[in-house]
């Protein structure tokens, strides 16, 4: 991981989360996820939904990261990763947030 300097001027590791961290995500009751096992999309285990750090679609997320707006994420394996810090910056500067 990076390393950042905060005001402070003490080195704060950086923090990575995956988009269901910074847009949230919906609940998924014992039901639906027996529901979609048989049907074969969707998640196949209860979840408790999540509250974003922005309130923005899925489909819009990837269109600002596509015009540049957002960063690109770092992939690590399958999982992709945004830079949390990088993100607040760029919605910050485009008054996003």
């Amino acid at each position: 991981m990076k390393s950042v300097v905060n005001p402070d001027s003490r080195p704060v590791l950086s923090t990575y989360a995956r988009l269901s961290d910074l847009i949230g995500q919906e609940a998924t009751t014992q039901q639906e996820a027996e529901a979609n096992l048989r049907r074969g999309s969707g998640p196949r285990r209860p979840r408790p939904s999540k509250v974003g750090l922005v309130r923005i679609g899925r489909t819009s997320w990837f269109a600002l990261v596509k015009a540049g707006v957002l960063p690109k994420p770092i992939k690590l394996g399958r999982s992709s990763l945004w830079n949390v810090a990088d993100v607040l910056q760029a919605l910050e500067q485009r008054g996003l947030k």
